[in-house]
């Protein structure tokens, strides 16, 4: 996502990838979010993830943790470009062959 590499988050998406972003109500697709991508909607001058917890269930695995990203772009999703923003995120993750893709992705903002 920092790099804007669109043909990563393709290959790490899974098909049927739903991104919600709750500060704003947001649910996009894997192809809204890969159209925003391309398109340099989604820019971001640093981001940064901590991992808190790792759990497999079967086919699927769930990662809960909290990032640090510093938007700067105008996307809908993004309040303050310029700013820190501090957000808890949930990701679940499918097993598709041999690897894992994102199949869903929950964000929230962290007020101060």
């Amino acid at each position: 996502m920092l790099a804007g590499d669109g043909a990563a988050l393709d290959s790490l998406y899974a098909p049927d990838h739903l991104l919600h972003f709750a500060p704003g109500k947001i649910v996009r697709t894997r192809d809204q979010v890969l159209d925003d991508v391309r398109a340099h909607g989604v820019i971001y001058s640093e981001f940064s993830r901590t991992t808190e917890h790792v759990s497999l269930h079967g086919h699927v695995g769930v990662t809960i943790g909290s990032e640090i990203a510093i938007p700067e772009s105008n996307h809908p999703a993004h309040r303050d470009a310029g700013k820190s923003v501090h957000r808890r995120y949930t990701h679940i993750w499918q097993k598709d062959g041999d690897r894992w893709r994102l199949l869903v992705r929950h964000v929230n903002v962290v007020e101060s």
